[in-house]
């Protein structure tokens, strides 16, 4: 059985258990993890530009004259109904008509598609190892090619050519050069010109699939500051990854990034930024937060994110049976074994 007709399948189930005439699919995640498409104009958009609406008999794509063709011919390959882009009465009533009075939309069954969206099949696990070695590719190697008097603005345009070429949709690219890494945990890339220190963080959409990776790369001798605070944050990373196994909370995970800061003479550091978590069709599906009760399953997506000012480390990994696959790590960069783990160290240029 194909991966789209195991969820549609999945998704009939789920109506004949609750007595639903239909769904209707209208956020942009969720239409991607049903069909692979960019469902999408604007690349942070949070609701699709089409709807998928699935009933027990059919699966059927609405949408305004604006994009229904596009999106059939292009994004989904489904049959279509579509209506005057400015005639939301019109949407309304092939609404009702094709999934039935007593349909329901995916906001509405906001936790069922949570988890069954969270849950990564074989198809898309193969999606992800692709993403991710594409993604962490292009970051290394743009990061690698840096020269000072580069801007900021530079780098990012470089990224987001590369990623495009690549069928990757550059949603978030962070970049902050010397003083600006040690200030701004979110760089939003300025003109500021590179002289000896750089911070790249990309998150890259593939298939609906988000990639996350941070490298640092530095021109010449490595102060002990940053060195130091690299290698805790590394530490920090490579502890919260072993603990990514099945069955583990989420809260537990996040006290021991903090306990890592504590003892590596950095406490607190989280109060200054988010630590990461589950991803997937979200850059971050689930930001975990102290005493998150929620476990870890098999077949997710993770990508922790410790950062101490002017350091930060992140990959994204994916929990498997028996081990963690590091989807972002190239093997071409310049590591630190931090708790059995490679993790990427500043790049001496």
């Amino acid at each position: 059985m194909s991966d789209l007709n195991e969820k549609l399948a999945a998704i009939r189930h789920m109506l004949a258990e609750e007595s639903i005439s239909g769904v209707a699919v209208e956020k942009q995640m969720n239409f991607s993890w049903l069909t692979g498409g960019r469902g999408f104009v604007g690349l942070a958009s949070d609701n699709a530009c089409g709807t998928l609406i699935v009933t027990q008999k059919d699966a059927v794509l609405l949408a305004d004259n604006i994009e229904a063709q596009r999106l059939s011919n292009e994004e989904t390959g489904w049959g279509f109904r579509d209506f005057l882009w400015s005639n939301g009465e019109e949407r309304l009533r092939l609404l009702k008509e094709i999934a039935g009075e007593n349909y329901r939309t995916d906001t509405q069954l906001a936790a069922w598609f949570y988890t069954r969206r969270t849950k990564l099949s074989e198809a898309e696990l193969s999606n992800y190892r692709k993403a991710g070695r594409e993604c962490a590719s292009i970051l290394e190697d743009c990061m690698r090619k840096l020269k000072p008097g580069k801007t900021e603005l530079d780098l990012a345009g470089e990224l987001s050519s590369r990623f495009w070429a690549n069928s990757i949709e550059p949603i978030t690219l962070l970049v902050a050069f010397d003083e600006r890494a040690k200030k701004y945990r979110h760089p939003v890339p300025t003109g500021n010109k590179l002289q000896r220190y750089a911070m790249g963080v990309i998150c890259g959409r593939y298939k609906g699939l988000i990639v996350s990776a941070t490298r640092l790369v530095h021109f010449g001798t490595v102060a002990d500051e940053i060195q130091k605070k690299t290698k805790a944050a590394a530490t920090a990373d490579a502890i919260a990854i072993n603990a990514t196994r099945p069955g583990q909370s989420l809260g537990k995970i996040f006290d021991l990034i903090c306990d890592s800061y504590s003892a590596t003479g950095y406490p607190r550091e989280e109060r200054l930024h988010h630590q990461g978590g589950l991803t997937g069709y979200m850059a971050r599906e689930n930001r975990v937060l102290p005493g998150t009760a929620e476990l870890v399953r098999e077949m997710q997506a993770y990508a922790w994110n410790p950062s101490i000012s002017g350091a930060k480390s992140e990959d994204t990994i994916l929990v498997l049976p028996t081990e963690n696959e590091v989807i972002t790590h190239t093997g071409d960069w310049l590591y630190i074994n931090c708790e059995g783990l490679l993790r990427p160290d500043v790049l001496v240029l």
